[in-house]
């Protein structure tokens, strides 16, 4: 944006599944142990994080606590 070099980007691994904490939490706090130790599905799409920019992943989580605390209040 400001003339500076754009970064290459590095290969990733095709193939590699992710877990949602979040739910295998859930599931766990549930007694739902079977999806706990079971595999991730394959994934369909994937989300871009970059560690560089935090911004996304703090309005996710921050959205997922107000929720979760807006749920508990009523």
């Amino acid at each position: 944006m400001r003339g500076e070099p754009v970064a290459t980007v590095r290969q990733y691994r095709v193939g590699v599944t992710y877990r949602r904490v979040e739910g295998d939490l859930y599931a766990a706090r549930h007694g739902d142990l079977r999806r706990v130790l079971s595999l991730a599905p394959r994934p369909r799409t994937g989300g871009m994080w970059d560690a560089r920019d935090p911004v996304p992943s703090l309005l996710l989580g921050g959205g997922i606590v107000a929720a979760a605390i807006r749920k508990r209040t009523g």
